[in-house]
């Protein structure tokens, strides 16, 4: 009996020891994730969070690797590192599905739809954001709303803090109220100041949507000079106008620096003729005024013109009747606002006055437009996918066929029936072994 109480203390002391151990290891880790989260709302280089999600794992603390790696995620996110982020945000949403952690899956699941839209993908934001809406609680939603805002254009209902405040500035945008709009941006920028990565959402959406305001961004900086035809970065395109014929739209004119703009900031520009877009068919002429407007006044070479517009290379001896055929559209679709003059094989653009060209170049890629579809329909086969966007069903398979590699989407067979599904967080993974 007596070695038996012996043997049972001894075990109770080590069980005490190590629940104290355990303890003060996470009271540690607490400390050091929580100033990994102050570095990161300070725009500054968090410590060795990977150092953390392990330690973390180590001790069987499985709120704390998945908070963890939401933050890693985050300050990947912050930095450039947006396929590492993505990596590292999808784990730790699967993580906290699987240890059943509430709160830690709320955090994963938003550093995720931030992901996602800061990579282009706002429509897979906004799924995963109008889902969580629906069973986080309130302390969640000034987040929540503010990312949903950005991904959608849309508000979360009961929309507070700084959501309704860019709400507010956005109405004052879309009625042409430039003044209010500026006014309220400016405050929205000192109120966001202590999130930094929240107040370079401010600067620039509002560098994308203002023609007068100052950009320090470098890849938007070559989204707004035309040098970059696709989709504006750092998920922005939730912000145009929906269901508007162009993304984007090139200022330009006498005496002005030509800058790219969402099309939605079309109000702030004053007293500028405004080009109408015409029919998809007809989008390259778009195309070539704007990229020619976008270099305005200078020249562009019309290898480089071609290519920027078409997207492969030019070859004169084969393209240039292609090109003069559109030159001689554009020139009509012009009219009396400016002329296109050409010196040997530069082309230049000269504008009466200021011009809103509408830059159908901005339209998404196919696979963009095939994973939009399947985001708001939540399944669909590649023919239902053709049929839709109106591409070859060969493109939508190919398109499918990369989503299903990637992992935007996944395959799901009903029969001989194959179909395509958007679904961030369908897999599960433990936190520790």
């Amino acid at each position: 009996m007596a070695a038996m109480l012996c043997f049972d203390r001894a075990a109770l002391d080590v069980a005490l020891k190590r629940v104290e151990e355990t303890a003060e290891g996470e009271a540690r880790l607490e400390q050091r994730l929580d100033r990994a989260w102050r570095a990161i709302a300070d725009g500054e280089a968090a410590e060795d969070l990977g150092a953390v999600e392990r330690d973390a794992a180590r001790l069987g603390l499985a709120s704390l690797v998945v908070r963890a790696a939401a933050a890693r995620a985050l300050a990947a996110a912050t930095s450039g590192a947006l396929d590492e982020a993505l990596e590292v945000a999808r784990r730790a949403s699967r993580m906290g599905r699987t240890e059943a952690l509430p709160e830690a899956e709320y955090l994963a699941a938003l550093v995720l739809a931030r992901v996602r839209r800061l990579m282009g993908r706002p429509y897979l934001a906004n799924r995963i954001l109008t889902a969580l809406a629906g069973y986080a609680p309130p302390p969640w939603h000034g987040w929540i709303g503010w990312e949903l805002l950005l991904a959608s254009g849309r508000a979360l209902e009961g929309t507070s803090g700084a959501a309704a405040t860019l709400l507010e500035a956005l109405a004052h945008l879309d009625r042409g109220h430039a003044a209010s709009w500026r006014a309220a941006i400016e405050g929205l920028m000192g109120a966001t100041s202590g999130v930094a990565f929240v107040h370079r959402d401010v600067a620039r959406l509002r560098a994308a949507l203002d023609p007068t305001a100052n950009c320090d961004d470098p890849a938007l900086a070559r989204w707004r000079a035309g040098e970059e035809p696709h989709d504006p970065p750092h998920g922005l395109l939730g912000l145009h106008v929906h269901g508007g014929p162009t993304v984007a739209l090139v200022l330009a004119g006498p005496g002005l620096v030509s800058r790219r703009l969402l099309d939605r900031g079309a109000p702030l520009v004053r007293d500028a003729t405004a080009m109408t877009a015409t029919a998809r068919r007809q989008a390259r002429i778009d195309g070539l005024l704007a990229a020619l407007a976008a270099v305005a006044p200078a020249a562009i070479d019309e290898a480089d013109l071609f290519r920027t517009v078409y997207g492969f290379k030019y070859a004169r001896n084969v393209h240039k009747e292609v090109l003069h055929v559109a030159l001689h559209r554009a020139r009509e679709r012009l009219g009396t606002q400016g002329e296109i003059h050409r010196d040997g094989s530069l082309l230049h653009l000269t504008l009466v006055g200021p011009t809103l060209f509408p830059d159908p170049r901005c339209v998404p890629a196919v696979d963009d437009r095939v994973l939009q579809l399947v985001a708001k329909r939540g399944s669909v086969t590649a023919k239902d996918a053709a049929g839709a966007l109106g591409i070859p069903l060969r493109s939508a398979q190919s398109a499918l066929k990369e989503l299903v590699e990637g992992g935007a989407c996944t395959l799901r067979r009903d029969g001989r029936k194959v179909a395509y599904e958007v679904e961030d967080t369908t897999f599960r993974e433990p936190t520790f072994a």
